[in-house]
């Protein structure tokens, strides 16, 4: 795992084969436009689940301010096609499988009880609520999440590294970062 990316960082380039849109990359998406980059562990995590739920009800509050929105996830392209269509994300879900993504990111892995923290009880609740349910299990089970807001320039703008599963800004507190 390398150096925490801080801000003024330049945000690394990574691949992108979508199994919707085929092979590209980051740089060639964002497009000289500014771009909010998310973390989550896979497609299975309830957890999970639920913030790209958040992401997606949240997602004017980014494009409204010209973002591209990636939401990368330890899990294979064939799980994401098994359980969802391309209509389903009004952002770029990105399959990072063997974790290269997160590596160049620095997002680090946790520990069982790093997984734990304040706001966990009422995520489980709002969790049950939605009815998101566990899944497949793929990558890192100790995976924490993070959130990026890279510049039009590709610097990192904002470089959240969760202490806990659920320590991630909101849409609207990320859409604050934006240029």
């Amino acid at each position: 795992m390398g150096k925490r990316l801080t801000i003024g960082s330049e945000a690394p380039d990574f691949p992108i084969d979508s199994p919707w849109h085929g092979k590209t990359s980051f740089y060639e998406v964002s497009d000289g436009r500014p771009a909010v980059v998310v973390f989550g562990r896979y497609l299975g995590c309830p957890i999970c689940q639920m913030q790209m739920d958040d992401l997606k009800q949240g997602i004017s509050a980014l494009t409204s301010r010209g973002a591209n929105v990636f939401y990368v996830l330890q899990s294979t392209n064939e799980t994401l096609t098994s359980v969802s269509r391309e209509s389903d994300w009004p952002f770029e879900v990105v399959t990072d499988p063997e974790a290269k993504i997160f590596s160049a990111y620095a997002v680090p892995y946790g520990n069982p009880l790093k997984l734990v923290g304040p706001g966990l009880g009422q995520s489980m609740r709002r969790m049950k609520e939605k009815g998101f349910k566990h899944g497949k299990y793929e990558g890192h089970e100790t995976q924490l999440p993070a959130a990026f807001v890279v510049n039009p320039d590709k610097t990192i703008r904002l470089a959240h590294y969760a202490k806990n599963i659920v320590d991630m800004p909101t849409p609207e507190e990320i859409a604050a970062s934006l240029p």
